[in-house]
């Protein structure tokens, strides 16, 4: 039997597509005062990223539920947001950002769901994100 060449089907992004500032969010806790033992939960900007952005058909959302990386729980994606690959974000690792990492757009909020480095090239990535307080 022959070996045969299988050529993957390549994803390509225009750069111009992505023409959206969006910010990446996460939760930190800050301090009330020297004596309050409570902290508030506040959302911090670790990046301002130019991103190009799809929202999902309804029926669409709910074809794609993707199981939450962090929570495990299954969650219908409403958007995906694409931007450029940067190995200093490390948007799910467990060490740097937790469930709570949101994105903001036009001053909502997104559940970043899953993230996929297209075609593992280290050049884009899509974050899968759910309008925050739709399903949750």
């Amino acid at each position: 039997m022959a070996c045969q060449n299988i050529t993957p089907k390549s994803r390509k992004i225009c750069l111009a597509k992505l023409n959206k500032r969006i910010q990446l969010q996460r939760n930190t806790l800050i301090s009330k005062g020297f004596d309050d033992p409570d902290y508030d939960n506040v959302l911090t900007t670790f990046a301002t990223v130019w991103a190009a952005i799809e929202t999902t058909k309804g029926w669409e959302s709910f074809n794609n539920l993707l199981f939450t990386k962090n929570t495990g729980l299954q969650t219908p994606i409403t958007h995906k947001f694409y931007i450029r690959f940067n190995p200093n974000l490390k948007i799910l690792e467990p060490s740097a950002v937790s469930s709570e990492t949101v994105v903001e757009f036009n001053s909502e909020k997104y559940n970043i769901a899953n993230v996929e480095n297209i075609d593992e090239k280290d050049e884009y990535q899509i974050l899968f994100c759910t309008k925050r307080g739709l399903f949750v």
